[in-house]
């Protein structure tokens, strides 16, 4: 394995964790109720521009939610395909 498939390798599998953690304590946390976590915030902002403040936090529908993780998930998968493939 080559210095760059090394470091490829090593990234992919960075963000595979770190996109699974999130899917994880999106489903554990229930973000389709109440969305509290800044970083993650910051990426359902910037994906769904309309989300609605309320005083106790971003609401987000369940059957939306799902379908946002659907893709992420899909997304890891990408990524465990290149990694198993370098």
């Amino acid at each position: 394995m080559t210095e760059e498939q090394l470091e490829r390798a090593n990234k992919l599998k960075r963000d595979i964790d770190k996109l699974s953690s999130f899917i994880f304590m999106a489903i554990r946390d229930g973000f389709w109720e109440k969305i509290t976590y800044k970083r993650e915030l910051r990426i359902f902002t910037t994906v769904i521009p309309f989300l609605e403040e309320k005083e106790e936090g971003y609401i987000l529908s369940k059957e939306l939610t799902f379908k946002i993780l659907g893709v992420l998930k899909d997304q890891v998968s990408e990524w465990e395909k290149e990694l198993k493939n370098i």
